[in-house]
């Protein structure tokens, strides 16, 4: 059985707890900033890559739900303005 580190799909995101690992698979949600910034500060996610991207994801996951639990986001909101589908 092969284990993901990180499961993502739109808006949703699940990392495997590696704290607990070998002798139990778990994966937690992230759904902010703030718990990506818990949960690799617990190192329950481990290596640059995996870091990285649980912190790109986890903003990610915070725009697609439309509430901003950092302070960052509404600066990348009016950045970044919604596109319709079709738009380039």
């Amino acid at each position: 059985m092969a284990l993901e580190a990180i499961r993502y799909s739109r808006g949703s995101l699940h990392i495997l707890d590696q704290l607990l690992l070998p002798g139990q698979s778990r994966y937690e949600a992230v759904e902010s900033v703030q718990q990506a910034w818990e949960v690799i500060r617990a190192m329950k996610v481990r290596g640059a890559p995996a870091i990285a991207l649980v912190g790109c994801l986890s903003l990610a996951v915070e725009l697609q739900a439309g509430r901003p639990a950092c302070t960052c986001t509404p600066t990348i909101n009016q950045a970044v303005p919604p596109r319709g589908l079709g738009e380039q």
